[in-house]
C-alpha cells in the first residue's frame, strides 16, 4: 500500500509540473505541423525549378505553388475556417529563388556570349574572307541567344547587339584589303605551281594577270582609291561573287579546308618531280632507232 501510495504522489506531480493537453492545443499543434510540411515542400518546389526563367514566369509558377499549398492545407487542417498566410512565412525562400535564378541566368548568357565572341574572332582571323561567312556567324549568334533568358537576358543582348553593329563596321572597312591581300597571296602562289609544278604557261600567265590586276593596276589610279573602285565595278562585283561562292557555301568552308590544301602541295611538288624523273629515265635507257628509211638499192650498193 506505501507503495502504490508513492507512485500515486509522482504521477500527481509529474501531472501538476505541465501544462495539461487540451483539445484545442492538439488541434493547433496538429495544424502547426501541416503548415511546417508545407512550408518544407513548397521550398523545394522553388530549388527544384527548372532556372533560368523569365521573371514574370518565376513569379506566376511562384503564386501557383502557393496557391497548390493553400488549397492543400485548407483540405488537411482541422478546424480552421481561413487559409494560413504562406507569403510572408515562404518570403526568404522566394527571395532565393530569385537570386538562383538571376546567377543561372547570368551563368548561361555569359557562355553564349562568350561562344559568340570566339566564333567571330575565328571568323576575323580567316585566311580567306567572307561576308557570307561572317552573316552565317552572326545569324547562329542570334539563333543560339535565344537560350539566354531570365533578368541579366537585356543586358548580354544588348551586348550582342553592339558587338554585331562593330563586327558590320569593321567588315566593311577592312574586307575589301583583306580580301585583295589574300587574292594577291593566292595569286602568287597560283604563278608558282603553275610554272613549277603543272608546267603550264597558259595557267601561269592568266594568274600572273589576277595578280596584276588585284595588286598593282588599282594602285596606279591617280586620284581616289583605286582599289574601292575595281570592287565597285561590274568586273570586281562578278570576282566577288565567284570568291564568296567558292570560298564558303553550304558544302565547304575553303578556309578550314587551306590547311589541307598547305599539306598537299608539297606532295603534289614531289609527285611532279618523281613522274619527271621517271620519264627522264626511261627516255635515257630507251636504245637509239635505226633508220630503216634508207632504200634497199642504197644498202645493196653500200654492201657491195
Amino acid at each position: 500500500g506505501q507503495v502504490l501510495a508513492q507512485l500515486t504522489v509522482q504521477l500527481v506531480e509529474a501531472l501538476n509540473a505541465q501544462e495539461i493537453p487540451s483539445a484545442s492545443s492538439v488541434v493547433d499543434a496538429f495544424n502547426a505541423a501541416l503548415v511546417d510540411k508545407a512550408m518544407r515542400t513548397l521550398s523545394q518546389q522553388l530549388q527544384d525549378l527548372p532556372l533560368p526563367l523569365e521573371p514574370s514566369e518565376l513569379e506566376a509558377e511562384y503564386a501557383r505553388l502557393v496557391a497548390i499549398a493553400q488549397r492543400d492545407l485548407r483540405k488537411r487542417s482541422f478546424g480552421v475556417s481561413a487559409s494560413p498566410n504562406l507569403e510572408a512565412t515562404i518570403s526568404p525562400a522566394l527571395a532565393a529563388a530569385r537570386d538562383a535564378n538571376f546567377r543561372r541566368s547570368h551563368e548561361v548568357c555569359e557562355s553564349v556570349f562568350e561562344s559568340c565572341v570566339d566564333s567571330l574572332e575565328t571568323s576575323r582571323a580567316a585566311w580567306l574572307p567572307s561576308a557570307k561567312r561572317v552573316a552565317a556567324k552572326l545569324r547562329a549568334c542570334n539563333e543560339t541567344l535565344e537560350r539566354c533568358v531570365g533578368p541579366a537576358a537585356p543586358k548580354f543582348k544588348t551586348k550582342l547587339s553592339q558587338m554585331q553593329a562593330q563586327e558590320q563596321e569593321q567588315l566593311a572597312r577592312l574586307f575589301h584589303e583583306q580580301l585583295a591581300n589574300a587574292l594577291s597571296c593566292a595569286a602568287l602562289l597560283c604563278v608558282l605551281v603553275s610554272r613549277f609544278v603543272l608546267k603550264s604557261a597558259l595557267l601561269e600567265l592568266a594568274f600572273a594577270l589576277l595578280l596584276l590586276g588585284v595588286a598593282v593596276l588599282p594602285r596606279l589610279v591617280p586620284f581616289g582609291d583605286g582599289r574601292e573602285a575595281l570592287w565597285r565595278s561590274p568586273l570586281g562585283q562578278t570576282i566577288l561573287q565567284v570568291y564568296e561562292a567558292v570560298v564558303y557555301n553550304s558544302l565547304w568552308d575553303l578556309n578550314e579546308a587551306l590547311p589541307l590544301l598547305c599539306a598537299c602541295a608539297p606532295l603534289l611538288l614531289l609527285l611532279r618531280c618523281a613522274l619527271w624523273r621517271r620519264r627522264r629515265t626511261r627516255g635515257i635507257a630507251s636504245p637509239p632507232v635505226e633508220n630503216f628509211s634508207q632504200p634497199l638499192t642504197q644498202i645493196f650498193t653500200k654492201s657491195e
